[in-house]
């Protein structure tokens, strides 16, 4: 759209700087501004000696009797003889400044003022003026050739080689898709000998959907486009249809005039399209927060700054960002118009907009008709949906904290053989440490295990289990299965936790630690997580601990998870430890059995960081 403009604009700019009188926009005014307009230029509030330069009217007015810019004469003007001074009282711009006019620009300067000192608006402000290519010698195929042509002999320097064919279509591919071309696509332009096969490739680009794909990064760029809000938690946020509204924009070649008047306000059009109200999107780029502690007015009034910097730079390629505080000291933007382009842009509203295109709509009608479907089979799948337990399972594990007097733990009796623990075979067959488990067994909830060595036939106490609980418990055991280690691993239960007394002790469970938990077999050269045993139910005090104890047989035994599941209830305890589901932050159901109530109270012991809520009760 305005690209190829600004290229040509350019071109036309260099040629006339050779042809003869100079320019103010492209010669003078860099100069002035970079080193005088800070104090001498729009901002008023920071303008020294009451000059403008940036103005005529200010540059020609004498000042006590001094004119500072004498159109004709640069050796009268007062501005070329502080800048040549060696006065550092007198001298422009000052020391302090650190800034200085080199003897080039001295010299355009008094050319300039010698030429009549012609002063021009911003480039940006002034009308396009269509240029005659001028008259060359050589390869000249548009207009745009002259003109190169022109300040090449100006330059003294030869054109380029033409360039072949396998460049050309390397370079204008890549120019208009972004994607190299095809070995196919090269052959068959190689192969194409009419006049216009390079016409032919633009206009095949130009259809391609991935001309709108490339030129649109650079527009959603400049538009600060972001699938995410930007601030607090950056989440996500649906701003996919005003992509794919700027892709397809650029496809169809809509013209300029809709493509700024649907984005700046698409949505108050008269009877505005879905189109034009998805391209309004561009006022909802900015960046936006959800946080509960922000200010409400503080955070409108940056969205209107956001929006007014966009749309200055956008379209007006103005960096208008400093009238925020004064008035621009470079541009011709003061802060009284800044201010009243964030007005006209203050009342734009957040909100999320449903799509109601024929297509969303149609969609919209199938999806309620799937749901109608589902929602019978729904019923008849709740009746296999597990009866919540009422049991609490406490896991200790062998890598738990050491346990305190009132807080679960294990303790190490002796150290352990390996030092460290030792980690599952990696892999998700049963037992490894990746084991999802499936409807007969949990996945591996054990992340490693401790081993110690034992002489046969020598009883000796290595680990305990500390679950500090009171009251019927079943306990499950777990250990790593493994071919060569002990075949009799022994649990002792210790109901009053002092292991020096031995009248309390009962043996609950004596374990072949070379076989799974179901009694199969351990595999050879695997270490892996043997899945729960029941060890029985038993009744246990908060002094309670299990013992890991030599039996007869010697070898490695293992210390590994233990689950303590609280007996609740009279129902008969299941294959594994009655473990409930993870929970979601975003959603929980549980089904219990049918109970004759007047009242129900929900109650909660405990949660994370979260807040718990009852959303729902059928």
């Amino acid at each position: 759209m305005i690209f190829r403009v600004c290229l040509v604009s350019a071109i036309i700019a260099a040629s006339a700087q050779g042809a003869g009188k100079l320019d103010f926009n492209r010669d003078i005014r860099p100069i002035l501004s970079d080193n005088c307009f800070a104090c001498h230029g729009l901002d008023a509030k920071k303008r020294k000696a009451d000059l403008r330069l940036d103005l005529p009217e200010g540059a020609f007015t004498a000042i006590d009797g001094v004119l500072p810019i004498k159109p004709g004469d640069p050796e009268v003007s007062s501005i070329i003889q502080r800048i040549v001074s060696t006065d550092e009282d007198e001298v422009m711009p000052p020391p302090e400044a650190h800034k200085k006019v080199t003897p080039a620009q001295v010299e355009i300067l008094k050319r300039w003022i010698k030429e009549g000192a012609e002063y021009k608006k911003h480039w940006a402000f002034e009308s396009p003026v269509k240029a005659a290519p001028p008259q060359v010698k050589g390869m000249v195929k548009n207009g745009i050739d002259a003109f190169i042509q022109a300040r090449l002999a100006e330059e003294k320097l030869p054109p380029s080689p033409e360039a072949s064919k396998e460049t050309l279509i390397r370079r204008v591919t890549l120019d208009l898709t972004g994607l190299p071309p095809t070995l196919a696509e090269i052959d068959a332009f190689l192969a194409d000998t009419s006049p216009d096969a390079y016409e032919k490739v633009v206009a095949r680009l130009l259809k391609s959907e991935r001309y709108g794909e490339h030129m649109g990064r650079y527009w959603l760029d400049a538009a600060r486009y972001a699938d995410t809000h930007g601030l607090h938690l950056d989440n996500e946020r649906s701003m996919w249809p005003y992509r794919d509204w700027v892709v397809n924009a650029f496809n169809q070649n809509l013209p300029y005039d809709q493509f700024t008047v649907w984005q700046l306000a698409g949505d108050l059009l008269p009877n505005a399209t879905v189109e034009q109200q998805i391209a309004s999107g561009f006022n909802r780029c900015n960046v936006t927060t959800s946080e509960g502690g922000s200010i409400n007015e503080e955070f409108v009034f940056r969205y209107a700054v956001d929006r007014a910097d966009t749309t200055m730079a956008v379209w007006l390629g103005l960096t208008a960002g400093c009238a925020v505080c004064h008035d621009h000291k470079f541009d011709p933007i003061s802060a009284r118009d800044y201010y009243a382009m964030t007005a006209i842009l203050q009342g734009v509203q957040h909100g999320e907009r449903p799509l109601r295109t024929p297509e969303v709509a149609a969609k919209e009608k199938q999806v309620a008709a799937l749901r109608e479907q589902l929602a019978p089979i729904e019923v008849q799948l709740r009746k296999f949906q597990p009866v919540s337990h009422l049991n609490r399972v406490l896991l200790l594990d062998d890598s738990a904290a050491p346990s305190t007097a009132d807080k679960a733990g294990v303790t190490q009796i002796e150290q352990p053989k390996n030092g460290q623990p030792i980690t599952y075979s990696p892999g998700k067959e049963r037992g490894q440490a990746g084991d999802p488990g499936d409807v007969t067994r949990l996945p591996n909830l054990g992340a490693s295990y401790r081993y110690w060595q034992s002489d046969s036939g020598k009883p000796e106490d290595f680990f305990t289990w500390d679950p500090r609980l009171s009251g019927r418990h079943r306990i499950w055991i777990s250990w790593g299965a493994w071919t060569t280690h002990t075949k009799d691993a022994r649990y002792i239960l210790d109901r009053d936790g002092d292991l020096s007394t031995t009248g309390d002790q009962t043996e609950i469970a004596q374990i072949d630690q070379s076989r799974f938990a179901d009694g199969t077999q351990a595999i050879a050269g695997e270490k892996r997580w043997s899945g729960f045993r029941l060890a029985g139910e038993h009744d246990l005090t908060s002094h309670s601990v299990l013992i890991l104890r030599t039996g007869s047989k010697g070898g490695p035994h293992i210390a590994d998870l233990v689950a303590f599941e609280e007996v609740a209830t009279a129902a008969k305890p299941g294959m594994q430890p009655a473990l409930r589901t993870p929970v979601s932050h975003l959603a929980n159901e549980d089904r219990f059995m049918p109970t004759t109530a007047k009242y129900l109270r929900f109650t909660i012991t405990e949660s994370s960081s979260g807040e718990p809520c009852l959303d729902e009760l059928e």
